[in-house]
């Protein structure tokens, strides 16, 4: 039942909500002896501390989560929460860790012969790109997109990690071809929870980049919109630290006060 709750807390929006029955499934499992469904909702905890931005207490459960999962043989789960984990240490800083643990992750989902979080474990722009290897960065995002079984949400987000990419290698035209695919994704499939807010800024900066100002800043400003909407359902500290710590609305935030863009 909390798992259950957890589930709708998510789907409404409510992290902190979808936080506590996670913590409370985990509680449960472990008073039960169920080793198997406690990995699950510690790893399921690790994902939404970092959506908060707690990527210390992220870290934490996602380590325990891979561990518990290496020590009972689960293939998927264990590479699921190295996924987890490999964008958390990104968040941190500890960029070669991550991009070694992304791509761990990667050859596990290739090995199962899961196209979308292998897919998923690709879409690393933000590490590559921290490290200063935009080169990494385009070649993962395209193999991603070139991939026929990659779904329409992943490919969307790929299209704007690719974006990025070709910003920070100064191709500004082909970065505003790809950010433009991403955002008629976007449009066309309502909002896509992973990548919804790297879609906007890849689109308002290749827009920018282009010289397309005034278009850029309504972009950034429906972005913002949408990212202070979600923040509006937690309540304080989670509220700052969803808008401060997650790196994507801190980036979309950034961008709207340094384009000067009217609330």
């Amino acid at each position: 039942m909390h798992q259950l709750r957890a589930l709708h807390a998510d789907r409404a929006g409510d992290l902190e909500g979808s936080l506590a029955e996670h913590l409370a499934a985990l509680a449960s499992f472990e008073r039960a002896g169920d080793v198997r469904g406690a990995c699950q909702s510690l790893s399921n905890a690790g994902f939404v501390f970092a959506g908060l931005g707690s990527f210390t207490e992220a870290e934490d459960a996602l380590r325990r989560a891979h561990a518990g999962a290496e020590r009972m043989g689960l293939g998927t789960a264990a590479a699921l929460a190295l996924h987890n984990l490999g964008g958390v240490l990104g968040a941190l800083g500890k960029l070669d860790e991550a991009r070694a643990i992304e791509e761990r992750a990667v050859r596990a989902f290739e090995a199962s012969g899961d196209p979308r979080l292998e897919g998923a474990s690709r879409c690393t722009s933000r590490i590559h790109l921290s490290a200063g290897d935009a080169a990494s960065a385009e070649s993962e995002a395209r193999r991603v997109i070139d991939n026929a079984a990659s779904p329409a949400p992943l490919r969307a987000g790929a299209d704007a990690a690719l974006a990025l990419a070709l910003l920070a290698s100064g191709r500004a035209a082909e970065a505003r071809e790809a950010a433009t695919r991403a955002s008629a994704a976007r449009a066309e499939l309502g909002f896509i929870e992973d990548f919804d807010v790297l879609i906007g800024i890849a689109h308002a900066e290749a827009l920018d980049a282009t010289g397309d100002t005034d278009a850029a800043k309504a972009v950034i400003g429906a972005t913002r919109r949408g990212v202070l909407a979600r923040a509006a359902r937690l309540g304080e500290p989670a509220r700052t630290r969803f808008l401060e710590a997650v790196p994507d609305n801190a980036r979309c935030l950034g961008l709207a006060v340094a384009w000067a863009v009217a609330s």
